[in-house]
């Protein structure tokens, strides 16, 4: 069975018998307004929490502060104003990634673009599909994780070797079913030789705000990774809580 990522690093809670070494599995070098605090202090942090190893990524869209807003958005759900998709993510993460000394290099494992930095890069993503409300701010249409658009990326990462991070809610706000699941397993089954990483198993903090936690959600997981090989599960933020860990604080032994 393929292994489950997970955002260790916040998972600090009853290991108290003996120290462990994290590998955070979904790191944003950037904000949703392209910024970042620097290498100096996420090196500072990862020392902090034991942490070896990150996925560093950028994030694909830009939030716009709009002229009629009068306070700057801290988040993409600050306000109504819309995002834009922002390629140039990649080179800062490139930029960032290759003023570190080659001993700390090692460390970071970048995700994304291939031509002008041949052999930096060692994944695609994370590729925003649904997303909450930032699907419907994005300009364009709403992008979908079947969509035939996407098809040729997925035969980039295939001819690449890449594994792809997919950020797809299977759910909306308010449905208590998998309503988009065929829109993740599509993929998965038309793209055997890519591996997948689903962003948060599909879920979100806006998901959550609205229906605390998806009953269906273990069983689905079980059921995807019995049947794609090439899936693999993303554990980090939302899935902390409630699904890691129960009401006291304590790793759920199902998950």
């Amino acid at each position: 069975m393929p292994w489950i990522l997970a955002l260790s690093a916040a998972i600090v809670c009853s290991a108290q018998a003996r120290e462990y070494r994290y590998s955070d599995a979904h790191l944003h070098y950037v904000d949703f307004f392209q910024e970042s605090a620097g290498m100096d202090e996420l090196l500072e942090k990862m020392a902090e929490n034991n942490v070896d190893h990150v996925m560093f990524s950028g994030i694909p869209v830009a939030k716009k502060w709009d002229e009629d807003e009068p306070k700057r958005p801290r988040y993409y759900a600050g306000d109504d104003a819309n995002a834009y998709w922002y390629s140039a993510t990649d080179v800062f993460i490139a930029a960032a990634y290759k003023r570190l000394p080659a001993e700390q290099r090692k460390r970071f494992h970048p995700f994304r673009m291939l031509e002008l930095d041949p052999g930096l890069w060692q994944g695609i993503g994370e590729v925003f599909t649904r997303h909450d409300d930032l699907t419907a701010l994005i300009h364009g249409s709403a992008p979908r994780a079947n969509n035939e658009a996407l098809a040729r990326v997925f035969h980039l990462a295939a001819e690449y070797d890449l594994p792809v991070m997919l950020h797809s809610n299977i759910t909306s706000k308010r449905e208590r079913e998998p309503l988009f699941l065929e829109e993740i397993e599509a993929p998965l089954r038309n793209h055997p030789h890519v591996r997948f990483i689903w962003a948060h198993a599909g879920t979100s903090a806006e998901i959550h705000r609205h229906q605390e936690k998806l009953d269906f959600l273990l069983e689905t997981v079980e059921r995807m990774l019995g049947q794609y090989p090439n899936l693999y599960i993303d554990l980090s933020w939302t899935m902390l809580r409630p699904y890691l860990l129960d009401e006291n604080g304590a790793p759920d032994p199902k998950w």
